[in-house]
């Protein structure tokens, strides 16, 4: 559980995290270090709920609140039918685009200037419409 007036972190047996470090991570993104006591951490015998790391001295990483509580607001609303419903629709669209990007390589484009790079895009659209549609039949005709 976070403190986050008192800038401290309670474990799932009740110990108080030592310090508090605001800083970046490896790519300079905001965020917070909270370190517990080796003495605290060392010989716990539930130390397993809490990492799986090998070192006795346990280091938490987290987003700064706004991002924290923002970050778990929307993990609540995944749970919402209403939000699933949505959902249902962007999965269709990521997965098409994620069809995309490994079987055809729309990450990068393959040629220069837009018109060649629009017509790379509307022939892996054709394709990806026939590869589905070859599927598709496929499935029709052995089930």
């Amino acid at each position: 559980m976070i403190d986050w007036d008192r800038e401290q972190i309670t474990c799932p047996r009740g110990k108080v995290s030592v310090t508090w470090r605001a800083g970046r991570d490896e790519v300079g993104s905001p965020r917070i270090q909270a370190v517990f006591s080796r003495t605290d951490c060392g010989a716990c015998g539930v130390r397993k709920l809490c990492t799986s790391a090998k070192e006795k001295r346990r280091s938490v990483y987290f987003h700064p609140r706004p991002e924290y509580e923002a970050l778990n607001a929307a993990r609540a609303r995944m749970h919402d039918p209403a939000w699933k419903k949505r959902y249902y629709v962007r999965a269709g669209i990521e997965g098409t685009l994620s069809q995309g990007v490994r079987a055809l390589g729309m990450r990068r484009a393959r040629y220069l200037g837009l018109d060649k790079t629009g017509l790379q895009q509307a022939c892996s659209a054709a394709a990806m419409n026939a590869l589905r549609a070859v599927r598709w039949r496929a499935m029709a005709e052995s089930g």
